[in-house]
């Protein structure tokens, strides 16, 4: 049996990740210029100044329930299909489509 001077030298995290890690290259960073920094803020500017609006709606409580709506219609559309009315089904579709269309004009406005 042969005893090893230094055990485990070789198996200590820290070794192995010297080992591993020495041909990486540096990272390298592009610092953005003047003009970059700015459009990023005038774009952040006009994002909350969107949101901002938003907020001041009087109807974005309704607005924001239209895809849960949306949503239970077409489930509930498919349980009519699947229970054989159909005639309530077209019924709920026809209101989706038109639920829809309104929906689409509304968030144009803004």
């Amino acid at each position: 049996m042969v005893l090893d001077p230094i055990p485990h030298r070789g198996l200590h995290p820290r070794n192995l990740w010297n080992r591993t890690n020495q041909g990486m290259a540096k990272r390298t960073y592009k610092r953005r210029s003047a003009e970059e920094q700015i459009e990023e803020y005038r774009n952040q500017i006009q994002a909350l100044e969107s949101r901002l609006q938003e907020k001041e709606r009087r109807d974005m409580p309704v607005v924001k329930e239209i895809p849960r709506v949306k949503k239970r219609l077409a489930q509930f559309a498919q349980l009519c299909v699947d229970h054989g009315r159909n005639d309530l089904s077209n019924t709920t579709l026809v209101f989706l489509a038109t639920l829809e269309r309104q929906a689409k004009n509304v968030l144009q406005e803004r």
